[in-house]
C-alpha cells in the first residue's frame, strides 16, 4: 500500500467515525469537501490537517501514519 493510500483510508475513517458527514467538517474547516475526497493524489495543507484533526478528534501524527493510534488531538485541540 502507498503511503498516500493509507493516509487516505485514515482520513475517510476519521470521518466515518466522528460524528459528521464530510460536507459538515468541510464546512466547520472552511474549505471545499474536495480537500477531504479520498480520490486525489494529495494531501491536506498543515491548516486544513490541523482544523480536520480538532473536529473530529484523531491526532495529526495518526493521520500522517506517524503513531498507530487516533488517540486524541492533543491539548491545542482541547483548548479551543
Amino acid at each position: 500500500m502507498k503511503i498516500i493510500d493509507g493516509y487516505h483510508q485514515k482520513v475517510q475513517k476519521a470521518i466515518a467515525e466522528s460524528g459528521h458527514t464530510a460536507t459538515e467538517i468541510a464546512r466547520l474547516m472552511e474549505c471545499d469537501r474536495k480537500v477531504l475526497s479520498s480520490t486525489s493524489n494529495c494531501m491536506m495543507s498543515a491548516l486544513h490537517l490541523s482544523k480536520f484533526c480538532a473536529i473530529t478528534g484523531v491526532s495529526a501524527d495518526y493521520i500522517l501514519g506517524l503513531k498507530g493510534d487516533p488517540g486524541s488531538s492533543g491539548p491545542m485541540a482541547e483548548a479551543s
